[in-house]
């Protein structure tokens, strides 16, 4: 009886021993990146023809992964709305920036629609936490 006792007691020691050891190393990664937008500033008319530049900066606590912007159509105006393709921009390290970026073209189409826009800016860290930051501009 002592001896099947022993027996379990060092089971059960052994067990605990690995279960007790086999701890996660690394912490899990639940917070999202940030951004802070320089250009466009909020609400900044655009002229059709003339340039929308990107710059921002970016930090993670872990790391960062990519920047997407895109742009959403306002409500009113006439002609065919902007719709251009996002843009992905690669991000790394804790502390990123773009500086002076064309969106989309080097210049805004004369034939869109004269409006109110949205650019959207969708931040994502390596964890896949995500940012989103909209800024508001015209387009006439």
């Amino acid at each position: 009886m002592i001896k099947g006792w022993i027996k379990k007691a060092c089971i059960l020691l052994v067990l605990s021993g690995i279960i007790f050891s086999c701890k996660k190393d690394e912490t899990e990664d639940t917070t999202s990146p940030t951004a802070k937008i320089i250009l466009p500033e909020v609400n900044t008319e655009y002229l059709r023809g003339s340039t929308l530049m990107f710059s921002a900066t970016f930090s993670d606590d872990i790391q960062l992964k990519e920047c997407t912007v895109y742009i959403t159509e306002g409500l009113k105006g006439w002609d065919d709305p902007w719709n251009p393709e996002e843009e992905t921009f690669p991000l790394s390290g804790t502390q990123d920036e773009i500086s002076n970026q064309y969106l989309f073209a080097t210049t805004i189409p004369n034939s869109i629609k004269s409006s109110n826009y949205i650019l959207v800016i969708l931040v994502v860290d390596q964890a896949l936490n995500y940012s989103r930051y909209e800024v508001p501009i015209k387009i006439r």
